[in-house]
């Protein structure tokens, strides 16, 4: 071989075209160099100027990715996080000077309304609407706001907006007529008749609202019939209510375009079904009721209502076989009932009415059938909440079963029967004590996330260093970190063409310097691309790290799974025991013990479900990977460094070779000179950039902290004041559970006296029905008996 000094003469002694050549192909890789240098400089310029703001976390492309996020969540249905992201981009003022700001600001109120958040959405509109007409999304906050006015009840606010908007806007534009339709039902549900009638009528034909409208319309005219009637005006009332029926009818000719639309037309022939029952035409009725689909949202309405005129119908028939159809019809209609809605709080009076209707039939095995199922019925439930309301127990173990809740579900020994719960939820007072008591029970479970937030906050910020805590900092290291090991390469190229370079253009001694020059070059090479493979090693473990991690949590996932269902068992076990003693099964001592037992298992599963919590919180990315993130960079920072002072010193003895070439190639070097100082300068930027960001970090963080803190503080706060309406919402809840739990169990008491009395009507019609028929037949064989006679007397006064 003939080794690196007889290349360099063979290179020597190229024929100058060859050499032209050679030349020529260095300048094409200094010139793929220049292009990756200008690459390069955009990328760590980019990564610079988005520092400019001294948060990166509020960077211009970083707000706008946020952005872009949050509305992907609302499109997604995704309120939560939706309202998450745009309120922290409004808090933060990161939307300051965006021309998106009017739209962010509509979508936070959009999203908290949507999630059910209505005081925050109601103050996020009402900042909207306060700032005037000129807001682009004006309309949809007025409107918006109204609306939770009126649901809230605050009258003063909402009369306010209706006074300064309905005496300046009468505009027939889509939002207008919105805002004035919402205004107008808020006025009804007041009951301001008057006011709400004059907004209804004025809505113009074809507008998206106007069927809405018309049907308002309607319904204040039955209100107002209702009234006459019960001021003993008969027959005012009775035009009232065929006024309703003329304008609801008007209502079923407009065009139906929007689901809403069908909405309305199903409940306007509910409500003309129910003004012709009023009125006494029931054929009428039937017709109506029959015309709403099963496919509609009121079908239950329909068809219970169909039952009674029915019934009403057979009554009203004089023809026996139509009204044994009519009768018939009714049957169907009720077993039709119980079948598509067996959790309605209807079925127990509709058990009933079966039972009375194949009595009125004089189907006497079924209806005593009928009878004793429903009596059977209502007897296990009345038993079971006269059993709940002489227990003496706490009222919440059993109100939070309303709720649909298990707070103090594991210490009661009865369980709330699901008909007994609809009826008791029917009470309006329950239903307004189950809303609130649900809320108050989400509220505190959005306490104890945020209590194990701030603790997984807390962990990261004092657990580890204070540099790489934050997600988007790291990212944007290792990316830094990335440009300037891209720099070091390039750097390492242009050493590469500098030598190929200087290989023809040098000789004697100096020829010798390039070739020891060479061979401290090859020893030395590898650690600029070594950086490369460093950085990438570096993500990989931090991958599989990562990965791992994944599959512990996978595991905890299932754990928890077996918990949850070892609990249920507890559960289980415990239900069974509530009727094993009554049953015979086990004895006091025994269900004592094994209650014991099981208060043991409980409490260990429990802890054990409180330490997979805290493992999980463990895995956390922002805890578990920010010190090998750190650990890493270190690493890469040492050897960068090693990289670029031998890189240095190859330029500084590469620069002493130049010194003797010919000034008329020195045009090339100059070029690569420069490309070099501009890579210099990149590291020297990068450098600046990643200062920068330490800094930036640092206060982040701090502020961060600080903001962590004050949470603490109002979370505890918040559970102080939480645990004080808890309190009374349990004193206030229990007591209206106790009521609603006692009025339950007085109806199941009323239903199974109602079911046994019909037993023994049927027992009592059927010995009549019987004695009446033969007291019928009798009176038909005397009347056969007296005809026979009077048709053979006068046979036997011939004979005589």
């Amino acid at each position: 071989m003939l080794g690196v000094a007889g290349a360099a003469l063979l290179l020597s002694a190229l024929p100058a075209s060859a050499q032209d050549v050679r030349v020529s192909a260095l300048e094409n890789d200094l010139s793929l160099v220049e292009t990756e240098v200008v690459a390069l400089e955009r990328r760590i310029q980019q990564m610079r100027g988005e520092l400019s703001s001294g948060a990166l976390t509020r960077s211009d492309r970083l707000t706008t990715e946020r952005f872009n996020e949050a509305r992907y969540a609302y499109l997604v249905e995704d309120y939560e996080r939706c309202a998450l992201l745009f309120f922290s981009l409004l808090e933060n003022k990161d939307l300051k000077t965006d021309s998106r700001l009017p739209e962010a600001q509509w979508y936070l109120g959009e999203c908290l309304y949507l999630d059910g958040n209505l005081i925050p959405a109601q103050d996020q509109f009402r900042t909207i609407v306060d700032m005037g007409a000129t807001h682009p999304f004006y309309g949809e906050s007025l409107l918006s706001l109204i609306e939770i006015y009126g649901r809230t009840g605050e009258l003063q606010q909402f009369n306010y907006y209706y006074n300064n908007f309905v005496s300046s806007a009468q505009q027939n534009n889509a939002t207008s007529l919105r805002i004035r339709y919402q205004m107008a039902k808020t006025l009804y549900r007041q009951g301001k008749f008057a006011e709400a009638q004059a907004i209804f009528r004025n809505f113009p034909r074809g507008s998206t609202y106007t069927p809405q409208a018309r049907y308002f319309s309607a319904a204040i005219v039955v209100a107002e019939g209702l009234k006459d009637i019960m001021d003993g005006d008969q027959l005012a009332g009775t035009q009232k209510y065929q006024q309703a029926i003329s304008g609801l009818t008007e209502v079923l000719t407009l065009p139906v375009s929007t689901p809403e639309h069908r909405d309305v037309m199903d409940l306007t022939h509910l409500a003309i079904g129910r003004l012709q029952y009023e009125l006494g035409d029931i054929p009428a009725a039937i017709a109506e009721y029959t015309a709403v689909s099963s496919e509609s949202a009121f079908y239950d309405d329909a068809l219970y209502e169909l039952i009674w005129a029915n019934i009403e119908a057979a009554t009203q028939e004089p023809v026996d076989f139509v009204r044994a159809r009519k009768l018939q019809e009714a049957l169907r209609a009720v077993e039709i009932f119980n079948l598509a809605f067996p959790g309605d709080v209807r079925e127990s009076k509709l058990r009933l009415l079966g039972a009375q209707v194949q009595q009125k039939m004089e189907q006497w095995d079924l209806a005593i059938e009928e009878f004793e199922n429903a009596s059977g019925h209502f007897e296990d439930l009345a038993t079971s909440l006269a059993a709940i309301v002489s227990s003496g127990a706490d009222p919440m173990v059993y109100f939070n079963q309303l709720v649909d809740d298990q707070r103090y579900v594991a210490e009661a020994e009865l369980t709330v029967p699901p008909a007994a719960r609809l009826m008791a939820r029917d009470d309006e007072r329950v239903a307004d004590a189950v809303v609130v008591s649900g809320d108050l029970y989400k509220q505190q479970d959005a306490l104890e996330d945020a209590v194990g937030l701030l603790e997984v906050l807390e962990e990261a910020l004092y657990g580890s260093e204070t540099i790489g805590i934050i997600q988007t900092y790291r990212m944007q290291r290792q990316q830094l970190s990335s440009a300037v090991a891209a720099a070091l390469l390039l750097r390492s190229r242009l050493v590469d063409i500098e030598m190929l370079y200087l290989e023809g253009a040098v000789d004697g001694g100096a020829k010798k310097d390039l070739v020891r020059i060479r061979d401290s070059r090859e020893e030395s090479e590898g650690k600029a691309s070594g950086l490369t493979r460093m950085r990438n090693s570096s993500v990989e473990r931090q991958q599989a790290f990562n990965m791992q991690a994944q599959a512990v949590e996978g595991r905890v996932y299932h754990v928890e799974i077996a918990v949850s269902d070892l609990l249920a068992q507890v559960s289980a076990i415990e239900e069974y025991l509530l009727g094993a003693r009554k049953r015979g099964e086990r004895t006091r001592e025994e269900e004592s013990s094994i209650r014991s037992e099981l208060e043991v298992e409980r409490a260990s599963l429990t802890e054990l479900r409180s330490q997979l919590a805290a493992l999980k919180r463990r895995l956390e990315p922002r805890i578990l990977t920010a010190r090998l993130v750190n650990e890493s960079t270190a690493g890469e920072e040492l050897m960068r460094g090693d990289a670029s002072q031998e890189l240095m010193a190859l330029e500084r003895r590469l620069a002493r070779l130049r010194r003797n070439i010919s000034s008329d190639r020195s045009n090339f070097l100059t070029r690569l000179n420069a490309t070099r100082s501009r890579l210099l300068e990149l590291e020297r930027i990068a450098e600046d950039a990643r200062n920068l960001m330490d800094r930036a970090e640092a206060v982040e963080v701090d502020e961060i902290k600080a903001e962590v803190e004050f949470q603490r503080r109002m979370v505890v706060n918040l559970q102080k004041e939480g645990s004080g309406i808890a309190t009374e919402n349990q004193e206030v809840s229990g007591r209206i559970g106790r009521h609603a739990f006692k009025r339950v169990a007085d109806f199941y008491q009323d239903m199974l006296a109602r079911a046994d009395m019909g037993i023994i009507d049927v027992y009592w019609y059927r010995k009549e029905s019987t004695s009446q028929s033969k007291r019928e037949m009798a009176r038909d064989k005397n009347r056969q008996l007296r005809a026979l006679e009077a048709t053979f007397s006068g046979v036997v006064e011939e004979d005589n």
